[in-house]
């Protein structure tokens, strides 16, 4: 990687973050300023660094990270598919409510449904109460 990379490129590059790390980890090396929470899934960008705003996200589920992507380049992704497939769905979802707007309704349906599948994927792990 190139000399001139932000420090968060440059910590994935060379294995200091990588997949798995903690969000302390990742705050210890870069500053996110924006954020999109998704139940479990809390995806982070805009990154801050000398170099001006770094065109970086990085994808953490249950406080892990779980991929990293620069403008030209992906780290890594483990990110599980039905996680990826409910959040491109709200997505669309929203910006589709900009073309259409009659359609909100619908829309908004679509969207509390699939955050209610990423926030309640924690629980299929889980021990049933007795």
């Amino acid at each position: 990687m190139r000399e001139e990379a932000s420090p968060l490129k440059l910590a994935l590059d060379q294995g200091i973050l990588r997949q798995g790390s903690s969000i302390e980890e990742l705050l210890a090396v870069a500053t996110p300023r924006s954020r999109q929470e998704f139940g479990r899934c809390v995806i982070y960008y805009n990154f801050d660094s000398d170099l001006g705003k770094d065109r970086a996200s990085v994808w953490m589920v249950d406080g892990k990270m779980t991929a990293a992507y620069s403008s030209n380049w992906q780290f890594f992704d483990s990110t599980p598919p039905e996680i990826k497939t409910s959040i491109s769905r709200i997505g669309r979802g929203r910006i589709r409510v900009g073309y259409f707007p009659h359609e909100i309704q619908e829309l908004r349906e679509i969207e509390e449904a699939e955050m209610a599948k990423l926030k309640g994927q924690v629980m299929k792990d889980a021990v049933p109460p007795k």
